[in-house]
């Protein structure tokens, strides 16, 4: 064979639960017994004879605090809010592992949501991109850890009008 696949298994608890102080950093979570699992399987089932590595990811939970600004004719800036807050969500746990999350390809992607007054500076936090510290880290989020700043916000605006 002259390829080979790594497979990269992980779930949003694994950081949480590793086991330090062994040469290899152990998991015990779900994913652990998954792999292995799967890596019983592949002394079975392995296609052309390809290698198959098997690799328990560290996930690195994000947290993204939002700067948003809605347009004088939006009648619910909370709805707004969330659905800005599910897309960087979604964006950011559909990255690979070891790939970077950059702030400024969110703000790209707000700019269509409907009811944003767009400005180019939503992302507060984080303010650069965000490089995992191995090709096996995968950086991921949570609704409840993409935040926004709407107090302050809806302040600000209801003084301008």
């Amino acid at each position: 064979p002259t390829r080979a696949v790594t497979l990269v298994i992980a779930d949003e608890f694994t950081d949480a639960l590793v086991r330090q102080g062994v040469s290899v950093a152990a998991y015990d979570t779900r994913s652990q017994a998954f792999a292995q699992v799967v890596s019983a399987s592949l002394d079975e089932f392995r296609p052309y004879g390809m290698p198959v590595k098997v690799i328990v990811a560290q996930t690195r939970l994000v947290s993204v605090v939002l700067r948003l600004r809605f347009r004088a004719d939006v009648t619910n800036p909370d709805a707004v809010a969330l659905f800005a807050r599910t897309l960087v969500t979604q964006t950011m746990n559909s990255l690979k592992a070891g790939e970077t999350f950059d702030p400024t390809s969110v703000e790209n992607l707000l700019k269509s949501v409907s009811g944003l007054d767009w400005t180019g500076d939503e992302v507060a936090s984080p303010v650069g991109p965000i490089v995992p510290t191995s090709p096996y880290q995968l950086l991921r989020t949570s609704l409840a850890l993409v935040t926004f700043d709407g107090q302050a916000t809806l302040q600000r605006q209801a003084a301008n009008v």
